[in-house]
């Protein structure tokens, strides 16, 4: 191994552990279906964590004015986030998003609230394969995430919390 070899591996091994995890949010479930469905959700833009211990991945894929159902007409930015292995989450009572694999997800924050909003399809319109959309409050931003398995039974409301 040369010493070109040795220094460009110790640079990769050294930003592989010292790239910090992606800061999460906890949102509270603000609405009686969000309560009933989903509980509170911790978000962050590569991963979706339900209060029920299911979580789906996600990947950023840009924003999408006025895609997301909101109250009195209110503008806001929509991020889009595509869910990179779509599947159907199981929520508290046996209750799912879409019936079938969410394949995509809108978030909306305005001064009211969170607003997620699932898909079964890439959206282009507001209805384009709308599954559900739920209002959540920002709860408190928690820092750093840990590792995703460290995630489950920790929500509040989770059943498998101790």
């Amino acid at each position: 191994m040369t010493a070109r070899t040795v220094a460009v591996s110790i640079l990769a091994a050294t930003a592989c552990f010292a790239s910090p995890a992606a800061a999460y949010e906890q949102w509270q479930a603000a609405t009686r279906a969000a309560k009933a469905m989903t509980g509170d959700i911790v978000f962050r833009p590569t991963l979706i964590h339900f209060a029920s211990g299911a979580s789906l991945p996600l990947q950023y894929a840009g924003q999408v004015p006025g895609l997301t159902s909101m109250p009195r007409g209110e503008k806001a930015r929509v991020d889009l986030y595509r869910v990179t292995a779509p599947a159907e989450p199981a929520l508290f009572r046996g209750n799912s998003l879409c019936g079938g694999p969410v394949r995509y997800l809108s978030v909306a924050k305005t001064d009211e609230g969170i607003y997620l909003s699932a898909y079964y399809e890439k959206p282009r319109y507001f209805v384009d394969g709308l599954c559900a959309g739920f209002q959540y409050q920002p709860s408190k931003r928690l820092g750093k995430a840990p590792a995703d398995h460290r995630l489950k039974g920790r929500l509040p409301g989770s059943p498998n919390n101790s």
